[in-house]
């Protein structure tokens, strides 16, 4: 399964990506929303963990521009991380077409399974096992 990880943190991007791709995961790396947007119409990804506070255009411009482009981009997993966590930040984030609103620090184990889950929903990969 192909991850679009983005994140202006760069430490944190790479760690969690070092992290997937060493259980299996094709990983690409972007550090500002207007990369992300770039890498995911270069690499396709099947899911995206974007980071909501990010320069250039923040994770929900990110996450709409990718929903308003589905022929081009078959993302079957949007996932926002962020450091906020009011009710608006929720619903700003499920407007935005995220499936999910994760609150940094977010544990390795959750992110794993998480992504477990989004590849045996994919459609060539739903009868394959669980493991990345």
């Amino acid at each position: 399964m192909k991850i679009l990880l983005a994140d202006d943190h760069r430490a944190v991007a790479d760690m969690l990506a070092e992290a997937l791709s060493a259980v299996g995961y094709e990983v690409a790396v972007a550090y500002d929303g207007g990369q992300a947007l770039k890498k995911a119409a270069e690499f396709q990804p099947d899911a995206a963990i974007l980071d909501i506070d990010m320069p250039v255009m923040n994770g929900h411009a990110v996450a709409r521009k990718l929903k308003e482009n589905k022929d081009q981009h078959a993302i079957s997993t949007l996932i926002a991380i962020t450091g906020r966590d009011t009710e608006a930040d929720r619903r700003a984030s499920a407007d935005a077409g995220f499936d999910l609103h994760l609150v940094k620090p977010v544990p390795l184990a959750i992110v794993l399974r998480l992504m477990a889950k989004a590849k045996a929903q994919l459609p060539n990969t739903a009868s394959e096992s669980h493991a990345a």
